[in-house]
């Protein structure tokens, strides 16, 4: 079972980086916003999708914003490029794991 959510979750992460790419108009959501994760529920009901964007901490929460308000034209067009029987709902939130990890980098640095 875990691995069908693996592939499911590559899958989505792959169609919704092109999707945000190529098909939003948003203004709030450009270029600089990368998929980073996607984790889904085991009943395929919600699809967690983890983002980062090179913009700066106040333009990540407006593309956050606007991805979010466009979830479910982006369900629309996964539905269209996915053969899945059901396609999630997407809750597009942060990720910070590149801030945590530079964190802990200059924490280690700081130690010798």
């Amino acid at each position: 079972m875990y691995q069908r959510i693996d592939k499911i979750n590559a899958l989505l992460r792959q169609e919704i980086s092109l999707i945000v790419a190529q098909e939003i108009s948003d203004p709030r959501v450009s270029f600089t916003i990368s998929v980073v994760n996607v984790e889904t529920s085991r009943d395929l009901g919600l699809a967690r999708v983890y983002v980062t964007d090179l913009g700066g901490a106040e333009h990540k929460m407006h593309a956050i914003e606007g991805l979010n308000s466009a979830s479910n034209f982006i369900r629309r067009l996964l539905r269209k490029k996915i053969n899945l029987k059901k396609i999630p709902a997407l809750e597009f939130l942060d990720d910070n794991s590149i801030e945590e990890g530079a964190l802990l980098s200059k924490k280690i640095d700081d130690l010798f």
